[in-house]
């Protein structure tokens, strides 16, 4: 990935925070969106715009695990997110306000 698009995409990121831990995942570009949509199947693609992770240690994914923190690894993610569906519900909510808002300034910038 280049440099340019490496800064588009951190551009589209975003921080979601639950029960003490922090996800980010992309803002979806229109064309995924249109797929998630067409699909049904907003958990594959929430998975798929997961991009990193703050505040884990071994232990919160498995139990006995050490306390130190690990670093993001997307399956692992998407796996734990399954698993604790209140805090996928705060990273959906999250995607789909910044869809919606990203939205909203393409029509206003359209209408100006």
């Amino acid at each position: 990935m280049s440099a340019l698009s490496d800064k588009m995409r951190k551009a589209r990121q975003v921080r979601v925070e639950s029960n003490g831990h922090v996800f980010v995942v992309l803002r979806p570009t229109p064309i995924q969106w249109e797929k998630i949509a067409r699909h049904g199947d907003l958990y594959q693609g929430i998975v798929e715009l997961l991009v990193d992770w703050d505040k884990f240690v071994e232990l919160d994914l498995i139990p006995g695990g050490d306390p130190h923190p690990v670093k993001f690894d997307a399956d692992a993610c998407a796996e734990w997110l399954a698993d604790h569906p209140e805090d996928f519900g705060r990273v959906a909510d999250a995607m789909v306000e910044a869809m919606n808002k990203y939205v909203e300034g393409r029509d206003a910038a359209v209408k100006n």
